[in-house]
């Protein structure tokens, strides 16, 4: 057999990198990767963000959804009573009425106060979620009340914070009112978390309303115990006004 040809000895010359035609950013900086629009929404993805008690904060919602056909009631001093229902993974409806004025109402033959509500939101990427919900009920003799939150939460159920822009209609004040809210989750123990809730209201913030609390969350059920303070409750006299509410899954 003939003697093989010897190797070349030495450096060899090395392949151009892929990127070598590409800006220093586009080697330096890398971008969060997205899931794919099939993993995006699947259903177990948003099951793991939207269980019962992350769907809300005190008063407002998160951008986490009630998974399908979940549900629970929400009642906030006892006599104001909501619910949701889980139809997709994407989308739930509800409603509330407030009990102690509605009896009155209907003693005098008014309308009872009542709300409806419905929220779609989607998942944008890995610890990032957005939503809607709009809420419209009745208020006495012909009024009616609309009102509006588009949200945007990132984190995840055990640590969270939420942007949202609130749209309000009144039939008493024939304009809308809108205000942008901050709210916050932080998970202390496995069944305790801090929440924090605030809403930017009036031109000056003259009408702003803050909130802080605890929540304790049970087998069945959820408890949040807080204090709601801003100028309408100082002109009362008063520091802060204590906010209760129980949440029952099923």
């Amino acid at each position: 057999m003939g003697a093989q040809a010897p190797r070349p000895v030495g450096r060899q010359s090395q392949p151009e990198p892929a990127y070598a035609d590409q800006s220093w950013a586009h080697q330096h900086i890398k971008l969060p990767r997205f899931p794919k629009p099939g993993k995006l929404m699947h259903a177990a993805h948003l099951r793991e963000l939207g269980t019962y008690h992350h769907t809300n904060y005190l008063l407002g919602p998160s951008a986490y959804m009630l998974p399908r056909s979940k549900r629970y009631i929400k009642s906030h001093y006892g006599p104001l009573v909501q619910f949701e229902q889980g139809l997709l993974d994407y989308a739930s409806v509800g409603g509330g009425i407030e009990l102690v004025s509605s009896i009155f109402l209907l003693m005098e033959g008014i309308f009872p106060m009542v709300f409806l509500q419905a929220k779609v939101g989607v998942p944008l990427a890995q610890n990032h979620a957005v939503a809607t919900m709009a809420r419209a009920g009745s208020v006495g003799e012909d009024g009616f009340l609309i009102l509006t939150h588009t949200v945007y939460t990132i984190g995840n159920s055990n640590q969270n914070i939420t942007f949202g822009a609130n749209i309000l209609l009144t039939s008493f004040s024939g304009f809308v009112s809108n205000w942008p809210s901050v709210s916050y989750l932080q998970k202390l123990t496995p069944r305790t978390y801090l929440l924090s809730e605030n809403y930017l209201m009036g031109a000056q913030g003259q009408s702003s309303v803050m909130g802080l609390g605890l929540r304790h969350v049970q087998k069945r059920g959820v408890w949040d115990f807080g204090l709601i303070t801003g100028p309408g409750i100082w002109s009362l006299g008063l520091p802060a006004a204590p906010m209760v509410s129980y949440l029952y899954k099923w």
